[in-house]
């Protein structure tokens, strides 16, 4: 990738990019290396209820042997994305969007808040109800350390129609039913 290349796709991710905000921040080393900055502004929306959000950052990137038939130019570190748009529902049904759900620490919390809650509905069950007693251990088990229930559960959250379909805007009702109806796959899935 040249240097050209490299600014029109920060250009094409950040529309408030000009030349003028592109700077050198050290000028051509003896490994033929240019250090630039960009200044940019990320906007997107917030997770639980999109509305608008924004980020200033400096974006740092290299160009070997810039002018020259070898000129390379490289991102620092990582290539350039977004991070300030969180919107669960961009790529619905996508593998982006299901990672952007499995990850959503708004989402997240709001499940181990159904998983306690559906815990204590265990507890108070008919005896009679199918599966009662692994269902018990479960409760037991997520009451006294939801970091694996919880992993369990966001994986069924994630790949829920609705949800990709609402984001962080999904009911408490939607995450409560998600869970209380996988409460049996998780006991499979730990072997309880």
């Amino acid at each position: 990738m040249t240097k050209a290349q490299l600014i029109s796709e920060i250009k094409a991710l950040f529309p408030s990019v000009t030349d003028g905000s592109i700077v050198v921040n050290q000028a051509e080393d003896a490994n033929f290396v240019t250090w630039y900055i960009v200044n940019i502004f990320e906007t997107g929306l917030s997770e639980e209820n999109k509305k608008p959000v924004g980020y200033r950052q400096n974006i740092h990137f290299y160009v070997y042997k810039e002018g020259t038939g070898d000129e390379a130019a490289y991102y620092d570190r990582d290539e350039l994305r977004n991070d300030v748009n969180r919107d669960l529902t961009t790529g619905v049904d996508s593998l982006s969007a299901i990672y952007k759900i499995y990850n959503s620490s708004v989402l997240r919390s709001r499940v181990i808040a159904a998983i306690i809650q559906a815990s204590f509905d265990v507890l108070f069950e008919a005896p009679e109800t199918l599966n009662h007693a692994k269902r018990l251990l479960w409760a037991g088990q997520a009451l006294s350390d939801v970091t694996v229930h919880t992993t369990i559960m966001i994986s069924f959250v994630s790949l829920n129609a609705t949800v990709q379909t609402a984001g962080g805007q999904a009911t408490d009702n939607d995450l409560k039913f998600i869970v209380n109806s996988n409460i049996d796959n998780a006991i499979t899935i730990l072997g309880i």
